[in-house]
């Protein structure tokens, strides 16, 4: 059984595997002199998935952010 699941096992909740280690949600802290962010408009993100996971997977992001905007025609 993996740690999480031991953890989880044992009652202990707001669990999440950051870094490679166990931790919980409210422990986290980022000690870097930069954030990482990637950003995409979710508008037919569907159909581009496999891109999307390629540079997420590439870039390594401490943070991805997905929106969607459209233009209003008036």
């Amino acid at each position: 059984m993996t740690e999480l699941k031991q953890r989880k096992a044992n009652g202990e909740s707001n669990l999440i595997i950051f870094n490679g280690k166990v931790v919980q949600k409210e422990s986290i802290s980022v000690n870097r002199d930069e954030l990482k962010c990637f950003y995409i408009n979710a508008r037919n993100i569907l159909h581009k998935f496999d891109e999307f996971e390629a540079w997420a997977y590439d870039i390594n992001p401490d943070l991805i952010g997905v929106t969607e905007s459209w233009e209003a025609y008036t």
